[in-house]
Order: C-alpha cells, then structure tokens, then sequence
C-alpha cells in the first residue's frame, strides 16, 4: 500500500509545482512579498485554463479586476475551492503565514498567460486596503 501514495510537502516561499501530469499541476503556494499587498504590481490571466485556488490557512484573497478599472479584493476561506475562470486578471493577496493549494493546467506559463501592471490608483486600492 505504502508504494502506491505519494506524499508532497512544501514549506518555502512563494509557488512550487509539487504534482504534474499530462493533465493538470498541483502547486503548493506560500506566502512571500511580492504577494503582500504593499508589494503586489500586477494582475495576470491565463489564456488557456481556470485556475483552482484552496485556501490551506486563513489570510488569502482573490484580487480581480472590475470593469470600471477598479480592484475587487475577496476574502477566501481556508477548505472552500475558488475558480478563476480563464481569461479573467487575477491575483491572490496573501498574509505572511498563510498557504494556498493550486491546480491549472501543466503547461500554464507566461507563453500562454498575460500580465496587466496596476496603475495607480489600484496600487492605492490595496494600499488602503492594507490599513484596514
């Protein structure tokens, strides 16, 4: 029995690839700055999957654009599941401490995703978000 599981841990900083097949990747994502809402700069979108965010810790929050330019800053609760769907700019906000398990497709990388640089006045949403 015992040869038939396979146990992954990751304890670092920021995201590790711990399971892929042809199908999917499970990662392990750890708080580090840039995902700290005093250092976030981007949003991103991936052109060919949704992306699955599973909250391990409380401290984790979906950051997704509105339409009107404007940052929409979600709460995720540790054990629920939080689809992204493809194509939409996101980002997770995350607290020092905290932990997300993530699953996308395995070949999602920059060749098939986007990034969007916040502009100011977003960067001043989550600033203030910050000191609430």
């Amino acid at each position: 029995m015992a040869d038939s599981i396979s146990i992954f841990e990751y304890n670092g900083e920021g995201l590790e690839r711990s399971y892929v097949n042809e199908a999917w990747m499970v990662g392990v994502k750890n708080y580090k700055p840039a995902s700290d809402a005093r250092n976030m700069d981007c949003l991103e979108r991936h052109l060919l999957t949704d992306e699955l965010f599973i909250p391990v810790t409380e401290g984790n929050h979906i950051v997704t654009l509105n339409a009107d330019g404007s940052l929409d800053i979600q709460p995720m609760e540790a054990g629920k599941i939080y689809c992204v769907n493809q194509g939409r700019w996101h980002n997770v906000l995350m607290t020092a401490g905290s932990k997300i398990i993530l699953v996308e497709r395995p070949d999602t990388g920059m060749e098939n995703s986007e990034t969007l640089p916040l502009n100011v006045r977003q960067r001043e949403q989550l600033n203030g978000w910050n000191r609430t």
